[in-house]
């Protein structure tokens, strides 16, 4: 079902390019306390085919393998991954041999002119739905990057591939495909009902990416025009990407703020669905080291600093407060307070309410377990997550732990 709230999520991939030896577990731990801190649970992991086959039919396994390594650690944070194919129409992020035939152009629009490109791009496909399974198992694939038209291609032209990526995918691998797509190509793509009806069979969701102050078609008008051909389907839909372009950290950030805040009034206003997901791509202009990584993670240099004004909450937020511990103590009848599920269940209200003109935001983001045992006693935090239940007014911040333990006690209190 369609989100009814702009729930975030961010794009991922550092200049380290998953290299263990800088992404290492404590960074991962710092990044994925980071996303936590704000409220963020879904990672769109940006895996560009230069990476993951430098050479045509040879795949790099230490790339993926580092890349297995980190979905795993992100899904034992309480993170959902999905996995994204980052391939431009006339970018280089792709490998050399993809320029070696055919147009001569090292990027997408030769997947027309060389029957290579399109053969390997869909075994890469194919071999990642294999891999990233079991443990691995990612939210979604999304495929490609805003595939337009170079020299005259057509909507059946993409189509056709499209449909051929996704069967690749769906035969090993259970997640939901898409092709990863902008405003404008959601709206060619459905200009007409017969290209409509295989563009939505080939996306179990979706896919958005929008920049409202850097590209011409990127405007509230064509998001509008998408949002009714995709509500009439009817089909899901997120933000893949949700970006301010500005080479000033504070700049872009409020323009992050103001670009959220209009866009969830636009979308209301018109009466259509809201996102499953708003992931946002903070660029990281400001910050010299990052040129070229637009991304939120850049993991040579973290936490960036765009993305640290939301952690410091500059220039917004809700309420003056400060961070408050709430201590409770269950010294009797334990079973009594936890349900059928095995939850626990707390109401709170913060002491610092709404200033009247922004609204106060109450989140839980450490949570304690003590337990005291008469006797020996060990207790593992196996895994957590934030698990925030935004179908229901007011909000319920819930937090789940795993805990795995032993214990030998005397029955009377005396060991």
């Amino acid at each position: 079902m369609a989100g009814d709230c702009m729930i975030f999520g961010v794009n991922y991939q550092g200049a380290s390019d998953f290299d263990p030896a800088k992404l290492t577990d404590e960074v991962m731990a710092q990044n994925f306390a980071l996303f936590a801190s704000q409220g963020i649970d879904h990672i769109i992991v940006i895996a560009y085919w230069n990476s993951l086959e430098p050479t045509a039919g040879s795949y790099n396994t230490t790339y993926v393998n580092n890349l297995k390594r980190f979905i795993k650690a992100a899904k034992l944070a309480g993170m959902n991954v999905s996995i994204d194919t980052h391939c431009h129409m006339t970018g280089t992020n792709l490998p050399v041999w993809v320029g070696q035939g055919g147009n001569g152009q090292r990027n997408m629009s030769n997947i027309f002119y060389y029957a290579l490109v399109l053969e390997r791009f869909l075994a890469l496909h194919e071999w990642l739905a294999q891999q990233l399974v079991g443990d691995y198992q990612v939210y979604s694939m999304q495929a490609w990057n805003e595939p337009y038209p170079v020299s005259g291609e057509t909507t059946d032209q993409f189509l056709d591939i499209f449909e051929q990526i996704r069967a690749k995918w769906i035969a090993h691998n259970a997640a939901p495909f898409t092709i990863r797509t902008a405003i404008p190509q959601v709206v060619w793509f459905t200009n007409s009902p017969e290209d409509a009806d295989r563009f939505f069979a080939v996306c179990d969701y979706v896919n958005i990416n929008f920049y409202p102050n850097k590209y011409a078609g990127h405007t509230f008008a064509n998001l509008l025009t998408a949002l009714t051909r995709i509500d009439a389907e009817p089909k899901d839909w997120m933000f893949g990407e949700f970006g301010y372009s500005s080479s000033n950290d504070t700049t872009q950030y409020n323009g992050m703020l103001a670009a959220i805040t209009d866009t969830t009034e636009e979308i209301t206003d018109a009466g259509n669905s809201m996102p499953l997901w708003n992931n946002i791509w903070i660029w990281c202009d400001a910050n010299p080291e990052a040129i070229g990584y637009w991304n939120v993670c850049n993991t040579d240099n973290s936490p960036r600093p765009a993305f640290a004004l939301i952690v410091s909450d500059e220039g917004g937020g809700g309420g003056e407060g400060s961070d408050e511990i709430l201590t409770v103590t269950l010294s009797e009848n334990l079973p009594d307070f936890i349900d059928e599920d095995g939850y626990v269940w707390l109401l709170v209200r913060t002491t610092n309410p709404s200033n009247g003109a922004t609204p106060a935001v109450l989140y839980c983001d450490f949570v304690q377990c003590m337990f005291q045992v008469y006797g020996l006693s060990h207790v593992d935090v196996i895994s957590y997550r934030n698990v925030e239940m935004t179908e229901v007014k007011p909000y319920l911040y819930r937090c789940e732990f795993l805990l795995r333990g032993w214990l030998f006690e005397s029955l009377s209190g005396v060991f």
